[in-house]
């Protein structure tokens, strides 16, 4: 199925706001329609349990090797989560990290700025004491794809 809205904000498809990244995904990107879909339909986590007292085998054994489980080890580090990133179960991250292990390094440096969009929107729904900072997350997402390629050559 194909995405029939007219532009980015409420979505009644999806029942929930879509930014200019996600409406621009939902549109035009193969598949994320559907993760949309899911992501509406499907059941409730608990918002509450963090990835902050996972360790990495937990991390790989429920989404897989890649930059997306390096990305969730890097956010969930004790330094981060004292400035108040939380990397919980009810947000957004978790299937944004599988996605980034499913399409793998070279996906997420073609498409670092949809990446990007991800963080900042999870950035938005938390109350986080320091600024986004663009150039920061991209270091971060970079060091994640860095990561997961030299795991991969081990």
């Amino acid at each position: 199925m194909l995405c029939n809205c007219t532009g980015p904000g409420f979505c009644k498809t999806h029942n929930r706001h879509m930014s200019d990244v996600r409406h621009n995904e939902c549109k035009n990107k193969p598949g994320y329609f559907e993760v949309f879909q899911e992501a509406k339909d499907g059941p409730k986590q608990n918002t509450e349990a963090t990835f902050n007292s996972f360790n990495r085998k937990t991390v790989e054994q429920q989404i897989g090797k890649g930059p997306g489980t390096e990305l969730i080890l890097l956010l969930a580090s004790p330094m981060l989560k004292r400035l108040g990133i939380k990397v919980t179960t009810g947000c957004k991250c978790l299937r944004h990290a599988r996605m980034m292990n499913e399409q793998g390094p070279d996906w997420c440096v073609k498409n670092i700025e949809v990446v990007t969009g991800w963080l900042k929107d999870e950035y938005n729904h938390q109350r986080i004491r320091i600024p986004f900072l663009k150039s920061v997350t991209v270091i971060m997402i970079r060091t994640a794809i860095k990561r997961a390629r030299k795991k991969d050559v081990e």
